[in-house]
């Protein structure tokens, strides 16, 4: 990329030159270059100013595009820590008990960790840089973590509604070594009209950062 740079730059200013350099070659004097170019736009010897200033221009131009794609596209390479691409599916993942209607289609980089509700009795290990995904199925209201952790710093979107599993998944990232407890609680989920238990399970998960 640094080569392309320096080669992209070298051009520019070539053309840089060729728009000054053609008509400052022919003419002695200062003032007489001005002076026949203000009136003809040529310069002695035939040489158009204004074509060689457009085709300069023209030049400068098609580099300037080019490193700007260059650069967008090296901007558009993600590591597995990237958050997914979500969509609104209005009542989809409230109605199966997800905290919000975001959804996500296209599957995220596969987690180095997974962790499902039977994993809240034990130590969930991970090391830095680790993505840990909570993945906790539909049919009951789940609330969890809206902001990140401690050490875990957070993906948005949160609780989003994945439906090849069934699940609403909550993803992390490891920041730095430590301890944290991630606590999620779910509920009931009742249809209107229809009787409603009454009742708050509450499911503390341990992660541990190497």
């Amino acid at each position: 990329m640094r080569t392309l740079y320096v080669l992209l730059t070298h051009r520019l200013n070539e053309a840089r030159r060729a728009s000054v350099g053609l008509c400052s070659s022919w003419l002695p004097a200062q003032r007489e270059r001005r002076s026949l170019v203000a009136r003809t736009g040529w310069c002695h010897g035939g040489v158009d100013s204004r074509r060689v200033r457009r085709k300069s221009f023209l030049l400068i131009a098609s580099l300037v595009t080019l490193l700007t794609f260059m650069l967008a596209a090296c901007g558009t390479n993600s590591g597995t820590g990237a958050s997914p691409v979500p969509t609104i599916v209005p009542g989809y993942g409230t109605s199966n008990g997800c905290p919000s209607d975001i959804v996500v289609n296209t599957a995220p980089a596969a987690p180095n960790v997974s962790v499902q509700p039977i994993d809240h009795n034990s130590v969930i290990n991970a090391h830095v840089g680790d993505v840990i995904e909570f993945d906790l199925p539909f049919g009951v209201v789940w609330t969890g973590p809206t902001t990140s952790q401690g050490m875990l710093q957070l993906q948005t979107p949160a609780g989003y509604a994945w439906k090849a599993t069934k699940m609403c998944v909550w993803r992390f990232v490891a920041q730095s070594a430590g301890t944290s407890q991630i606590i999620f609680t779910n509920r009931a989920l009742c249809k209107k009209g229809q009787f409603c238990p009454q009742y708050i399970v509450k499911l503390p998960f341990t992660v541990t950062v190497k």
